[in-house]
């Protein structure tokens, strides 16, 4: 029974802050005397501490240890009647208005402007679909253009011998069974290769016969 009896507790202040010391701020009745002077002065008796006093005062100020005496305040400048030139460029304050109409006109004008140019200045370009037997009239000659009419047929017909364009036609005109053409086709390598073959050795000849051999 005792033991259920109610005893005061004496419990200490606590708080959840931690405790942070710090430099001590001296209040005005600790100040130096130096810094704040506890007599009072009569402006009408002169007094002949005041100039000790003063100089006390001004080294006080230009010490930093002694105390921080707070400068005096700056006297007012005179009002002058030049403008105020505003800093930034853009104001919040002035109307604007975006016409975007007015940007893609002029987009459009400029780039119709550049394409109205001299159509003989252009680049030739073709887009459409070349074949492998298209030959161009141009300036000069290549494999698939010539300068004149005549000589672009004659080009022409080089590029159509060559690819044995009259014999494909006669070839797909009749059904040819596949061993046939496996033949045939092996026969064709084998002349081609022949023939080259051929040519190169008849110019070695007649080259070695010419330096004496």
């Amino acid at each position: 029974m005792l033991s259920r009896i109610a005893i005061p507790c004496r419990r200490p202040f606590t708080t959840s802050l931690t405790f942070r010391q710090g430099p001590k701020i001296t209040t005005a009745e600790e100040t130096s005397p130096a810094v704040n002077p506890l007599a009072r002065s009569d402006p009408l008796v002169n007094d002949p501490d005041a100039e000790a006093r003063n100089e006390a005062l001004s080294e006080a100020r230009s010490n930093p240890l002694i105390g921080s005496v707070p400068p005096a305040p700056p006297r007012d400048a005179p009002e002058t009647t030049a403008p105020r030139t505003n800093e930034h460029i853009y104001d919040a304050t002035k109307p604007f208005s975006l016409d975007i109409a007015s940007i893609i006109a002029n987009k459009a004008s400029a780039f119709g402007a550049e394409q109205a140019s001299d159509p003989v200045q252009r680049p030739n370009i073709r887009a459409k679909p070349v074949s492998g037997r298209t030959v161009f009239v141009k300036d000069q000659i290549t494999k698939n253009s010539g300068p004149t009419p005549m000589v672009a047929l004659k080009i022409l017909n080089r590029i159509v011998r060559e690819d044995q364009v009259k014999n494909k036609f006669f070839s797909q005109k009749f059904h040819e069974r596949k061993g046939l053409k496996r033949k045939r086709l092996a026969s064709q390598r084998w002349r081609s290769r022949f023939k080259h073959g051929f040519k190169a050795t008849v110019s070695r000849v007649i080259e070695l016969k010419k330096q004496g051999w």
